[in-house]
């Protein structure tokens, strides 16, 4: 397979035709930028989005036939994104913390991210363990457990000309642009190409924990 390679200041020029710089979001200015209305046109553009949610489906059900996947909803934002859950044969439960119980207290969900702007995409493991009343999140970077399933994904969406992007790009701040939910300075490659939703796990390997 051969890896094909999208530098940051290529990401930076893709996100400027998306984004005006130096404008904050509620202003005039930049809800009538031409940027802004360009994003806009791609977002609400029902059949792209349908194009690009299938044919990512369509990758993910070749290699994860025999696991469960769901689609995040999230038709507001220039992306769309599944997670697949990576224990084989294990249907959602409508309660989380029954599905973790029938985990023994450990979960491993692959969540995938595929962008409307340009066809490239970013997947991480995320690892959920429920420790007395706390739920502790965390990106692993160590996925040789799943790296043969992981491998064929990557091929799958080659053979389609998508690009992987790495958690050492995604995480860089895009210089003067703001989003609705981020301000200037705290706006990173992921928020612009998925969705500025999540703002703190997925930029690198870190925990986060939470209350229950």
């Amino acid at each position: 397979m051969e890896l094909i390679i999208i530098t940051q200041n290529e990401l930076f020029k893709l996100i400027y035709n998306y984004y005006p710089q130096n404008c904050e979001f509620d202003s005039q200015s930049y809800r009538n930028s031409v940027e802004h209305l360009r994003l806009n046109k791609i977002v609400k553009d029902k059949n792209m989005r349908y194009q690009v949610s299938i044919k990512s489906y369509d990758c993910l059900k070749r290699v994860f036939s025999n696991y469960h996947i769901t689609k995040l909803n999230n038709d507001y934002y220039p992306g769309v994104s599944y997670s697949v859950l990576l224990h084989k044969n294990q249907p959602i439960l409508d309660d989380d913390e029954d599905l973790l119980f029938a985990l023994n207290g450990k979960r491993f969900d692959l969540d995938v991210y595929v962008s409307l702007l340009s066809k490239c995409y970013y997947i991480c493991v995320v690892e959920t363990l429920k420790i007395k009343d706390c739920l502790k999140f965390s990106v692993i970077d160590d996925t040789r457990f799943f790296i043969e399933e992981i491998n064929k994904l990557d091929q799958s969406f080659s053979s389609l000309n998508f690009i992987k992007l790495d958690s050492d790009i995604i995480c860089h701040i895009v210089p003067n642009v703001e989003t609705e939910l981020l301000d200037i300075g705290n706006v990173r490659i992921f928020n612009c190409l998925f969705t500025d939703l999540i703002q703190d796990l997925f930029y690198y390997p870190q925990k986060r924990e939470v209350q229950i």
